[in-house]
């Protein structure tokens, strides 16, 4: 095998598993997801792996101080907050499976090549994953000030109480007569940086452009509400019961709404938030 098809091997080598290694520390660290980062190490690990028998044959072909890719001058964007750092990590890291993929189908280079085109698909997952739980995370620490509200004439005092999430029930309304409210209240909230919640329907979260829904056993599941929604979109549950809390957690829920007589049996059952939220007088 040619030293300038190691060279390729071994750089895309690197920036890969670099890349794998900066989305796992977020993934361990900062959204403290068991999940995310054992499914990043081991895709890292699976990597290696794949070139073990020319491991030597690689490094002994590296030339850093010789590649004039290094004297290529470029500008490199800056990263505003951690969602830019997981999509342009993420970016090099698909990158790189892909030149990697395309190299092993050089005969003799590692026996078995879709383990980078595999582990390119899984990327792509991955990083979806990373990004709606980092886009969520901050709208969850907005959860503090909980007010639900059953009619127009609450959603003024309840926003003079500064709240800093409301959410809206349908009560009598029809469907289009919620989807109305709705909309007037996303415009309201947003314009005073207030999280809009509504209840039970994730067609009018999704249409109406609203923070989130929360849901309750009688609802669709969790994982399908998911897969409707936005990344950046909430899903609250109503639980009763610390089980029940316990298994919408599991389930992907990213707060528990709970009567405060339920709260601290709830707390200690789940570490996402549980909110017993204030309700405005008819």
């Amino acid at each position: 095998m040619s030293n300038q098809t190691l060279r390729i091997i071994d750089a895309n080598l690197d920036r890969a598993t670099e890349g794998l290694r900066v989305l796992e520390d977020i993934a361990r660290f900062v959204l403290d997801d068991a999940s995310l980062s054992g499914k990043l190490k081991t895709l890292r690990h699976s990597i290696h792996q794949a070139f073990a028998d020319i491991a030597k044959d690689i490094i002994s072909a590296r030339d850093s101080v010789g590649d004039v890719g290094r004297s290529v001058e470029h500008q490199k964007e800056a990263e505003l907050d951690l969602l830019d750092t997981v999509s342009a990590n993420s970016r090099r890291v698909e990158q790189s499976l892909r030149v990697l993929e395309e190299m092993s189908r050089t005969p003799g280079i590692v026996p078995n090549g879709t383990v980078f085109e595999d582990a390119r698909y899984a990327m792509y997952s991955i990083e979806k994953g990373l990004f709606s739980r980092l886009s969520r995370q901050g709208r969850i620490g907005r959860l503090s000030r909980y007010s639900i509200i059953e009619n127009k004439a609450q959603l003024g005092p309840a926003i003079d109480s500064g709240i800093t999430a409301l959410q809206i029930e349908q009560g009598t309304l029809s469907q289009r007569d919620y989807y109305d409210w709705a909309l007037e209240s996303k415009q309201i909230c947003g314009s005073t940086n207030i999280l809009m919640i509504v209840t039970g329907q994730p067609d009018i979260a999704l249409a109406s452009d609203a923070d989130g829904v929360t849901l309750d056993e009688y609802s669709m599941p969790i994982s399908v509400v998911r897969s409707l929604l936005r990344v950046d979109q909430l899903i609250g549950y109503s639980a009763t019961s610390a089980e029940e809390a316990a298994q919408a957690q599991n389930c992907g829920a990213d707060y528990i709404l709970c009567p405060k007589s339920f709260r601290a049996e709830i707390l200690s059952a789940v570490n996402i938030p549980v909110i017993s939220p204030f309700r405005e007088d008819k």
